[in-house]
């Protein structure tokens, strides 16, 4: 008769204890309440590279309770959750793809119903618990506005309505509820650096300047007071949301302003750009970690400095520069060496490239970085 090893689970976790054992994955878990459905959907909000975006989803457990396992080991994570797919699609195309085309420009406003309240950082190797609770608003219509909105696509009920708006109220748990409290309250920074310039449209650029200079100043002033209770990683992630979004709202600023008495784009590109200006605008390329690889507004702001240096590169106006052979060059040449595998990348693999240039382009992408992580995707696409 052969006899059965048996080893007690508190042996085998004390052992892995003795030998430094850490979570090598992080964890988001928690319970709903009111939930619209029985599922909740999660997508992980990689800015840097849209199409890595991951999508989970699953169904509530008869407590209404969740648990999701993400692997990232050296880099923090924005993630999103929602109660149905098509808000989790609407987000990820406003929040993630349309920032590599012309739209944004036009369009730049990126919040949502759910943004604020359903969108959390998570750092390597840690748990965060939350408690989620839906509320939202309904709208009656009439039979024919009832009918319009199916005809365009929307969710409108038998009874002819619609969810008007939809919050999701949160609650932290566990530990450092203080930092995750904090994360929420950084989705407008952006909003309080364009509110102020908004205010130097139609006055003398050098105005604008100082304005800029003294809210970004007192965004990162605040930071640094809570610094104790904010780690290290997320210190550093919200440091660089408030410098490059300075960047991003006064190229912002510098881009879409119309022509008035004081301002011209035209004339500026035609012109030497001032020691002042590219001071705001240019950043340490060589300086470039996970953190900040991470970060919403560091990547949304390459696509602008990008169009930018190509103004100044061809002495010329032009609000948005379409993906070229020049602005292949472009990106090369004035983007950080780790940004520039997940520019081009995801600009080939948006929308079927139909330029002579391309099939080399993806050729010589994929060999100068033959880990990249898109290149499957980029070799399926192309057929190579």
């Amino acid at each position: 008769m052969k006899l059965k090893l048996i080893i007690p689970a508190f042996i085998i976790i004390l052992s892995m204890a003795l030998n430094g054992y850490t979570q090598d994955f992080s964890v988001i878990k928690g319970k709903v309440a009111n939930w619209p459905t029985d599922t909740v959907y999660l997508q992980t909000m990689t800015y840097h590279s849209p199409h890595s975006s991951e999508i989970k989803f699953q169904i509530l457990d008869a407590d209404s309770t969740f648990y999701f396992e993400l692997k990232n080991k050296n880099l923090p994570l924005v993630i999103q959750l929602f109660p149905n797919q098509d808000l989790l699609n609407l987000n990820k195309e406003q929040l993630l793809f349309l920032n590599f085309t012309k739209d944004y420009y036009y369009g730049h406003c990126d919040k949502f119903y759910t943004y604020s309240t359903s969108t959390f950082l998570i750092e390597p190797n840690t748990t965060l618990e939350v408690e989620l609770t839906n509320n939202q608003t309904l709208k009656k219509l009439g039979p024919e506005v009832a009918e319009k909105y199916r005809k365009l696509g929307a969710k409108v009920l038998p009874n002819n309505t619609i969810v008007e708006s939809q919050k999701t109220e949160i609650k932290f748990l566990g530990e450092n509820t203080v930092q995750n409290e904090y994360f929420q309250t950084t989705f407008d920074l952006k909003d309080k650096i364009d509110n102020r310039l908004d205010l130097y449209k139609n006055k003398p650029i050098e105005n604008a300047i100082v304005s800029l200079k003294k809210i970004k100043q007192k965004l990162l002033d605040n930071l640094e007071a809570e610094e104790k209770t904010l780690s290290p990683t997320f210190y550093e992630y919200v440091k660089t949301e408030i410098e490059f979004g300075a960047r991003l709202e006064f190229i912002k600023f510098l881009m879409l302003t119309k022509t008035s008495e004081h301002f011209n784009p035209d004339s500026l590109f035609k012109n030497e750009i001032s020691a002042e200006l590219l001071d705001i605008i240019e950043f340490d390329k060589d300086n470039i970690n996970p953190v900040i690889i991470a970060s919403e507004n560091y990547n949304k702001y390459l696509e602008l400095y990008l169009n930018f240096k190509i103004n100044v590169q061809n002495k010329k106006y032009i609000i948005y520069n379409e993906f070229s052979k020049q602005k292949c060059k472009s990106a090369i040449r004035e983007l950080p060496e780790k940004s520039n595998y997940f520019y081009i990348a995801n600009q080939l693999l948006y929308k079927i490239r139909t330029d002579d240039f391309v099939e080399d382009l993806v050729v010589a992408t994929i060999k100068k970085f033959p880990e990249g992580e898109l290149n499957d995707k980029l070799m399926e696409k192309y057929d190579l």
